[in-house]
């Protein structure tokens, strides 16, 4: 009973009580298992009020401990309050002490521990005075402003706040919110060797405030790490909010690249955090983010044909790769025939062209069918497009038809990384100017009431920069410098045809003096040069570069040194008769579509002892990995079936003759201490 009644007095003056205490603690109480803290204690406080104090058990030892307490002292003044228990090792146990007088004087007691047979104790001594008095109630005022109440409390000795129950700073600060609120302060005041005043209390209306604090809009950006990956951020004050197509999602939002455009709906917003707990939320800010296709070749767009009959019109769309016709947004075969109807109507067609390792490329035109009774017998006149070369403007191109009420249309194509990219159809109006440097193509066709569109008239033209694409010439070869003693096979001119026959590259080439190693095969250097049969590549060659030999048709076979490093995109890409290819030791990149659309390779043998990266699995024809042999080094063999892309190849032989080098048995191209333990493994396990 006379705890429970001083847990009373402890919840009611536990403030005044600890501003009367005083704790000295003497030296620590240490063994080999453990160390006790304090060793003796000094407690003091008026009668009728409390103090506490905590001693601490250190486990000192490897193992459990579980201390064996005693503890005597004066009744009803001095006690411990739990209990130590099982200790494990590097832990700390404790136990609370209390003192609660209820006359004046001194109190004496101790705290004896059998720790693993050692023992400790600590000496605990209270004194207890009587008060002279009750302290004054305090008082409480409050002061507030646009965003904050402040709440403060006067009185003699020491003075505690609190609000709606809570010890809380003195004085107090309470953010307003656009809600408002009541919440009731008490205060009570202790000067030393007194009793606690009497509590004051004070309600407080806590006013709404005029204008709400509402976070700023965040920000989304869009960046791009080194490897490619989209990265979706936010920016802002509070907790920030990323939402995708109304999901919501970490922050940061990490997209990877893909062969086709992606777009996200993004949305973004803020709201208040632990620091502002009355913050609004922001408004929200929405963003369409479009992630580009990793960079494809583009397919050549589709070209409509129509012809006409008494009967119907028939659309026929042509072009490289897989093409695939559309009337008014429905697959249809291709040619297609529309039946011609007693009144005019029109269809939209659309065609895409499409190839494994290319993006899409569409075209579209609207079709007119004529009623029976009007065909038209005849097309329009084609224009004529006249190109003019300014010197100071550009190139300006005039399109004319001999026809006078004839409607001209027009695009305009531009050479970009040995692909035509197509505008638009646009009406022809007047004579424009092309002030940019690079390579272009004007098409034009002409529709006349009563008649069938023309037929499509071309010009072509290179505008400003040099169109020689060489440094000097020797021996029917043309070559680009690239330092001091290296150049690279080039050819004549932009889009020139420059080789036939057969082309012997040479290790070296002397010019005016200066003997160069031959490194490198430009970029297009033998590009559609149809009527090479046959080419032999200098030993030092490290790089064939994109396109090199694209479109050779007449080529049939290609064996690359042991130096090349490097294959690029699209390098023997049409290469239609290739049937074999020797690819060399040093090789360790095969770009996109190095020998696609070679579809009657046979043969593929590769030196290489590790197996060179593949950008895409359409460096061949899937008809090829189905039908050709790959034939590679019977210690690399396995590595060639499990490396991705190679892995595609059905047939895969293993050939010692693939290796010229006597004793290279791990085929890195090497003949060191690594074949010497496979030799004499061989030897000892008869495994040849």
């Amino acid at each position: 009973m006379r705890r429970i009644l001083v847990f009373l007095i402890v919840a009611m003056a536990f403030a005044g009580a600890v501003a009367q205490v005083e704790i000295t603690t003497g030296e620590t109480v240490r063994g080999s298992k453990a160390n006790v803290v304090p060793e003796n204690m000094y407690l003091t406080c008026l009668v009728g009020e409390t103090v506490t104090d905590t001693v601490y058990v250190y486990n000192l030892s490897s193992s459990n401990i579980d201390p064996l307490c005693a503890f005597n002292s004066s009744p009803g003044y001095i006690w411990c309050e739990g209990d130590f228990g099982v200790i494990p090792p590097g832990g700390v146990g404790k136990s609370v002490v209390t003192y609660s007088p209820e006359s004046t004087g001194t109190h004496t007691a101790s705290l004896s521990m059998n720790i693993g047979g050692e023992y400790y104790s600590v000496h605990f001594t209270g004194e207890a005075t009587e008060p002279n008095g009750v302290t004054d109630p305090p008082e409480i005022e409050y002061t507030y402003d646009d965003q904050y109440y402040t709440v403060t409390a006067y009185g003699n000795g020491t003075v505690l706040l609190y609000c709606d129950g809570e010890p809380v700073d003195n004085p107090c600060l309470l953010a307003r919110d656009e809600w408002g609120r009541t919440v009731v302060f008490s205060a009570t005041a202790q000067e030393p060797g007194k009793y606690i005043s009497e509590t004051t209390y004070l309600e407080v209306l806590i006013e709404p405030t005029i204008l709400p604090y509402i976070l700023p809009t965040p920000t989304i950006y869009v960046t791009q790490n080194d490897d490619g990956d989209f990265i979706i951020n936010v920016i802002g004050d509070g907790n920030l909010h990323l939402l995708i197509y109304g999901e919501e999602v970490s922050i940061p939002f990490v997209v990877h690249q893909t062969s086709y455009d992606q777009t996200f709906e993004v949305e973004a917003y803020a709201t208040s955090t632990e620091s502002n707990p009355w913050g609004c939320d922001s408004e929200h800010t929405y963003q369409t983010v479009v992630i580009p296709a990793y960079e494809m070749p583009v397919m050549p767009p589709p070209v409509f044909t129509i012809t006409m009959d008494d009967d119907y019109v028939t659309v026929y769309a042509e072009g490289e790769g897989w093409i695939t016709l559309y009337i008014d947004d429905e697959q249809v075969n291709n040619p297609y025939q529309l039946p011609r109807a007693a009144d005019t109507y029109y269809v939209a067609a659309s065609a895409v062209a499409a190839m494994d390792g290319y993006l899409e490329s569409w075209s579209a035109e609207v079709i007119e069918v004529p009623a029976v009774e009007a065909v038209p017998m005849e097309k329009a006149t084609a224009p004529t497009i006249k190109g003019t070369g300014l010197s100071t403007d550009g190139y300006m191109v005039e399109i004319t038809c001999a026809e006078p009420d004839a409607y001209i249309y027009y695009r305009l194509e531009v050479m970009s990384a040995g692909e035509w990219i197509v505008g638009e159809w646009t009406p022809y109006d007047e004579a424009f100017i092309i002030t940019e440097i690079g390579h272009y193509k004007v098409e034009a066709y002409a529709s006349v009431p009563g008649k069938l569109d023309s037929d499509r008239s071309e010009l072509e033209f290179i505008i400003a920069g040099p169109t020689i694409c060489y440094d000097f010439k020797e021996d029917g070869i043309y070559y680009s410098i690239i330092d001091d003693d290296k150049v690279s096979v080039s050819k004549e001119t932009l889009g020139s045809k420059s080789y036939s026959g057969v082309v012997n590259i040479p290790n070296t080439v002397t010019h005016d003096g200066v003997t160069y190693m031959v490194t490198a095969i430009s970029d297009g250097a033998f590009r559609d040069c149809v009527d090479l049969t046959a080419v032999t590549i200098g030993d030092y060659v490290t790089e064939i570069e994109n396109n090199a030999f694209r479109s050779c048709y007449n080529l049939t076979s290609i064996e690359l040194g042991d130096y090349v490093i490097s294959v690029g995109d699209a390098a023997f890409f049409g290469c239609i008769r290739l049937e074999r290819v020797t690819l060399g030791k040093g090789l360790n990149h095969l770009g996109r579509s190095a020998f696609a659309s070679c579809s009657v390779l046979a043969d593929v043998t590769c030196k290489a002892a590790t197996p060179p990266t593949m950008v895409n699995v359409n460096a061949f024809e899937n008809s090829v990995y189905q039908s050709a042999t790959l034939h590679v080094y019977p210690p690399v063999a396995d590595s060639y079936k499990s490396t991705a892309y190679w892995s595609s190849f059905t047939n895969v032989v293993s050939e010692e003759t693939v290796s010229p080098k006597l004793g290279d048995t791990n085929g890195d191209g090497l003949i060191d201490i690594n074949d010497v333990t496979n030799i004499i493994n061989r030897v000892l396990t008869g495994n040849w």
